[in-house]
């Protein structure tokens, strides 16, 4: 239990994670968000971790908040609509909406910048100046070398990858390959993992951040209009009309 509780805090990170991997709403229904992992640290989800913490943060509130409206409910008998608590209503969920909208802006963003890096990557080796001709010499000998040995040879002579070698294959389409298309793909992968491997998992690492921050917004949203709900005594089709005029819309 202390380790659960521990993980609602964006402060006293457990085993790595932060946050609420579920929030708690009405009926005990459970909403799927994911925890923080504290190994994002690529620039780009910084705002995120923020929003995302203070989405964790709102659904703790609710829980709290929760309970305290059914207390209420059943020391008075019925629920008695202050001004007061109507305006504290109103602007905790305007908080908490904007956050998640804010949220999902970030994310969103996040993973189309991710989705463009990933997309400029590119294999140095197979970047080839057609002007190089004492290069293309020596790549088609390293073709016909690899033409004559056997997969196993093959796999030896690829375990390495020299960039000379890996330009040998890469120059050639698939069909044109001295190896067959499991030694071409997996050797091109691993060059290309070898080059990249450092962007390639600060990119996950983005991705993945903006995955857990959506699912938070979208949790954000719910437990807003919960509350205002519970607040407000809305029926269920009067809730959306009502976020959206404190939102503004």
């Amino acid at each position: 239990m202390a380790d659960r509780a521990k993980r609602f805090s964006k402060a006293n990170p457990v085993h790595g994670q932060t946050g609420a991997s579920r929030f708690t709403l009405n009926d005990n229904v459970r909403f799927k968000v994911g925890f923080w992992r504290e190994e994002w640290k690529a620039p780009d989800v910084y705002e995120m971790k923020t929003l995302y913490h203070n989405l964790t943060e709102a659904a703790k509130a609710r829980q709290i908040e929760r309970a305290e409206i059914a207390k209420k409910r059943s020391a008075e008998g019925k629920m008695v609509i202050r001004e007061r608590d109507e305006r504290i209503a109103r602007e905790r969920a305007r908080a908490v909406l904007a956050d998640a909208k804010r949220a999902r802006e970030v994310a969103e963003q996040a993973i189309e910048r991710a989705a463009e890096r990933r997309a400029g990557l590119e294999l140095s080796a197979a970047k080839i100046s057609s002007s190089d001709y004492a290069g293309a010499l020596r790549r088609e000998r390293i073709r016909t070398k690899l033409e004559a040995m056997d997969p196993k040879s093959q796999r030896e002579a690829l375990a390495h990858l020299h960039p000379d070698v890996v330009a040998a294959l890469a120059e050639m389409p698939l069909q044109f390959s001295p190896v067959s298309p499991d030694i071409y793909m997996t050797t091109l992968e691993r060059a290309f993992e070898k080059e990249h491997g450092e962007t390639l998992a600060e990119l996950e690492a983005i991705e993945q951040a903006a995955e857990v921050t959506l699912q938070a917004a979208k949790g954000g949203e719910v437990i807003a209009k919960e509350s205002l709900a519970d607040n407000l005594m809305l029926a269920p089709q009067e809730v959306d009309a009502v976020a959206s005029e404190i939102m503004g819309g």
